[in-house]
């Protein structure tokens, strides 16, 4: 069954461009490995029970985008273990990112991909998601309930002040933030 996309979610369609898609990037780094079989069942725990992540986008009568789901859907095409070129540091990292960001996620499956690379002892999840399957406020509520911190959460209460917790992934968001925009 075919379900059209909301107003808004096709606009953000339309804005897509070669050099310009309308795919929120993200990038997690963590301290310590983390295993590929592990992600897999986090996703298939948190994140596939959403219907849009097992939906594609196809055109319906007069070209206008609907979701429907993918016939073929398997979670291979949408989890890679990946390398970064040696010497796998932050310029690697960088260079791997500004490379990512203007590649087109494929037409023909859920606009959506998360890539695990190893990196300086740990893991770098690159987490590339089309702005069409919700905006980037929705995305980061959806992110905080696949941690194990927010397990189960999926729009986490809205604090004045947050407990250290959420003080801690603040400051290394503003951290990550700070070496993804440095020039």
């Amino acid at each position: 069954m075919r379900t059209p996309l909301a107003n808004v979610d096709a606009s953000w369609l339309r804005m897509d461009e070669p050099n310009n898609q309308m795919v929120v990037t993200g990038l997690l780094v963590l301290e310590t490995p983390l295993a590929t079989g592990r992600v897999r069942t986090l996703l298939q725990e948190r994140l596939l029970r959403f219907d849009r992540f097992h939906q594609r986008i196809v055109r319906g009568l007069g070209g206008i985008p609907a979701w429907e789901d993918d016939p073929r859907f398997s979670l291979d095409h949408h989890l890679a273990a990946e390398r970064l070129p040696a010497p796998g540091d932050e310029a690697a990292l960088q260079a791997y990112l500004g490379a990512l960001a203007s590649q087109p996620l494929p037409e023909r499956r859920p606009p959506w991909r998360i890539n695990l690379l190893p990196y300086q002892g740990g893991t770098a999840l690159v987490i590339r998601i089309h702005h069409a399957i919700a905006d980037g406020i929705g995305l980061l509520h959806l992110l905080f309930g696949f941690s194990d911190e927010g397990e189960g959460t999926i729009m986490p209460q809205a604090r004045s002040t947050p407990p250290s917790t959420e003080r801690g992934r603040i400051k290394r968001a503003a951290a990550l933030a700070r070496l993804m925009f440095r020039r």
